[in-house]
């Protein structure tokens, strides 16, 4: 299949080649950009379609914009072929349907770059209750970790809304809820990200096993940004104590805009890293921290491989923080 072939495939999705464009930007390289207006949809099931027909040496970036449109797209949008996918102001259907679907894990994972700006996933109840984990129907790799070959993951401002909570009395989620944890705790899988450079997760609704799995779980020795700015979080800075051994090469990591109230002992270990050759900012700028120790200051003051930004937190004038201002020491308090 030579490149105009390609274009005359896409040409027969209906949908997709009224609302998108398509251009070639490489010798193999195709890029997809996609307008989705009110009243208007795409799926990705015929998007699939599309690129199972296509030669295997063909790759796509797909960009889609909605203005009030709508489209439907079951996580973790897998699709042969995909490399880029960013997905922008759009509402999404169907997007718990594919969590137990083993034909997905089927589906080579091919994404490097995942972005979501300004998203909100539309679910149905009975698509909710389904998708939980289960006694002998867990949730499928794919739809836990997502692109596990990804470079780039960020999600910001995505948010999630149910369209008939009238039917909530239809189905016992007490129970179901209960079942997801335990079937999610015992699973125990880990996710291999071993291209991850950039994770970035600003979700509205953002779930607390995101931040604990990627955090205390999953591999990523080389995540060099970290950020979780923005998501209203308060307990989750004391899981960061050994950093720097889980991410030997991290650069950055963002807990600014938070409810983070205190703050605990963040260790160093630069020196027993040897990977470790720049130094990680944690930035807890904008947060609810009200007090520090001397002892706190005296050991942020020795570390080599770390700085901690602690501007902008509403700080009690007490004899505490006194008594460490007129130190030697220097800080935006």
């Amino acid at each position: 299949m030579n490149n105009l072939d390609v274009m005359n495939e896409f040409a027969r999705l209906e949908h997709w080649s009224n609302l998108c464009n398509i251009s070639q930007t490489g010798h193999n390289d195709f890029k997809i950009v996609c307008i989705i207006k009110r009243n208007s949809s795409i799926k990705l099931s015929e998007f699939r379609r599309f690129t199972y027909r296509v030669s295997s040496n063909i790759r796509f970036d797909l960009s889609v914009t909605c203005e009030d449109g709508i489209i439907h797209f079951p996580w973790p949008f897998r699709a042969n072929k995909l490399h880029r996918i960013y997905i922008k102001d759009c509402r999404i259907k169907d997007y718990n349907t594919e969590f137990k679907n083993p034909m997905i894990d089927r589906i080579p994972d091919t994404i490097t770059y995942l972005q979501m700006d300004n998203v909100t996933t539309i679910l149905r109840m009975e698509e909710v209750y389904d998708s939980l984990s289960k006694a002998n129907s867990p949730i499928t790799r794919a739809a836990e970790c997502g692109p596990e070959n990804a470079v780039v993951i960020i999600r910001r401002g995505t948010k999630t809304t149910l369209e008939d909570m009238q039917n909530n009395n239809l189905f016992n989620f007490s129970s179901a809820l209960t079942n997801d944890k335990h079937y999610f705790d015992i699973q125990k899988r880990t996710c291999l990200y071993n291209n991850l450079e950039v994770f970035e997760i600003g979700d509205i609704d953002l779930e607390r096993k995101v931040v604990d799995k990627i955090v205390q779980v999953d591999v990523a020795e080389n995540l060099k940004i970290l950020n979780f700015s923005g998501n209203g979080m308060s307990d989750t800075l004391y899981k960061l104590q050994g950093w720097r051994l889980r991410f030997p090469v991290m650069d950055y990591i963002d807990l600014s805009d938070n409810n983070i109230k205190y703050l605990p002992m963040i260790r160093d270990f630069g020196w027993t890293v040897k990977e470790t050759k720049s130094v990680g900012i944690i930035d807890l700028r904008r947060n609810k921290i009200t007090s520090l120790t001397k002892g706190m200051i005296d050991s942020f003051s020795t570390h080599k491989f770390v700085k901690v930004d602690i501007s902008e937190n509403p700080f009690l004038c007490d004899c505490g923080i006194i008594a460490i201002t007129v130190t030697d020491y220097i800080f935006k308090l």
